[in-house]
C-alpha cells in the first residue's frame, strides 16, 4: 500500500498542506517544529502531494523507505 512521505530536504514548514488536509492528518509536531503525518488519520487521498509548493510531499510504496532529514545533511562550509 502506498502513502504519503514528507522530504524534509524539500519541505520548508510552509503549512500549505496541514492547512488544506480533509483529515487533519498532517501536522506541526510541537517539539521539533517539523510537519508530520499521523497515518492513523491519512485516507491516502494525495491532496497533500498535489498542493504542496515545494513538491516535498510523495507517494511511497515502501512504509520503511528512508527520507532525508535536515539533520542528517552535512554541509561542507
Amino acid at each position: 500500500m502506498h502513502r504519503p512521505i514528507i522530504d524534509y530536504v524539500l519541505c520548508n514548514n510552509c503549512t500549505t498542506c496541514t492547512e488544506l488536509c480533509l483529515y487533519k492528518a498532517i501536522y506541526i509536531d510541537s517539539i521539533d517544529g517539523y510537519v508530520k503525518i499521523d497515518y492513523a488519520k491519512c485516507k491516502n487521498c494525495g491532496i497533500c502531494i498535489r498542493i504542496c509548493p515545494y513538491g516535498a510531499i510523495r507517494y511511497s510504496h515502501n512504509k520503511n523507505q528512508w527520507v532525508p532529514t535536515t539533520s542528517s545533511i552535512i554541509r561542507a562550509d
